[in-house]
């Protein structure tokens, strides 16, 4: 910006950051962080409404296919020693 640097000339020009009153020498100061965070936050939204994944166990019983009733399996009858 003009007139930022010190040791820069000084002239009177009207768009120079020092010719400025102080409240707005500040709110320019502080404009920059404010739209940083304003552009994470809005970034960040917009990362959760387009990725929406929802793991299984959360919409669904945790259990599928569980038979109570149904014997054990067993595949080896003989176990290796």
């Amino acid at each position: 910006m003009a007139g930022e640097i010190p040791g820069e000339e000084v002239t009177n020009d009207p768009g120079e950051l020092n010719n400025h009153p102080r409240w707005q020498r500040m709110l320019i100061a502080l404009a920059g962080p404010a739209a940083n965070f304003v552009l994470a936050f809005v970034l960040m939204a917009c990362v959760y409404m387009v990725h929406n994944e929802v793991d299984e166990y959360f919409s669904g019983p945790a259990v599928h296919r569980l038979h109570l009733s149904a014997k054990p399996h067993r595949q080896d009858r003989h176990p290796i020693r």
